[in-house]
């Protein structure tokens, strides 16, 4: 025969369990305690970028640009792109130059990805001199200079751009020796730029 409990019999023991058990203490709001904000990030992000942060002008412009949090808007990423750029952000320069390079929320525009590629490069911005390096390789958007591409590519690969390493490796197949004694005097007189 199998047991059965009243259902008055299970009632009892759950209020005697709950009234053994320790009680969670009760939160108080406190003079001490810092009030939680729920306050949207992107709200945040978006009263930085207009007071003229850079870098979240550039976060900002990366979230249109990917639809994090907003619309995806390709214009809208490129005009904050825009407004870090001018400050001198590397990051937003390499970032606009892509935008020019492909078209991307702006009309496509060789010379003005080099523009921006190279504000970027200056500032040692590895990504931006591999794109460079490419740019004077191909003859986009700038005169196709090898001796120029050299060099871009050797200061984006010493920066560890595998892409950069490879392209270096390729080019200099086919350059003089002379060529490449030019690009590598010019990769030593390099000197990295303050943002501009």
């Amino acid at each position: 025969m199998t047991p059965r409990f009243s259902p008055l019999l299970i009632l009892a023991g759950i209020l005697l369990f709950e009234s053994c058990s320790p009680e969670a203490p009760t939160a108080t709001p406190s003079a001490t305690t810092p009030a939680t904000s729920t306050a949207d990030p992107l709200v945040e992000l978006r009263a930085k970028a207009e007071k003229g942060d850079a870098k979240a002008q550039n976060k900002l412009a990366l979230s249109y640009e990917e639809g994090n949090g907003v619309t995806k808007d390709a214009v809208e990423a490129a005009k904050w792109y825009g407004k870090a750029a001018e400050s001198g952000y590397a990051d937003a320069q390499f970032n606009l130059g892509l935008c020019y390079r492909d078209g991307v929320g702006v009309a496509k525009n060789a010379a003005e990805a080099v523009k921006w590629f190279q504000k970027a490069a200056d500032q040692n911005f590895a990504e931006a001199q591999y794109n460079l390096g490419v740019s004077y390789d191909d003859g986009e958007g700038v005169t196709k200079n090898a001796v120029q591409a050299l060099k871009w590519y050797s200061l984006a690969a010493d920066q560890k751009n595998e892409n950069a390493a490879k392209y270096r490796a390729e080019l200099q197949k086919v350059m003089t020796s002379e060529q490449i004694a030019e690009a590598q005097k010019l990769q030593q007189g390099f000197k990295p730029k303050l943002a501009q």
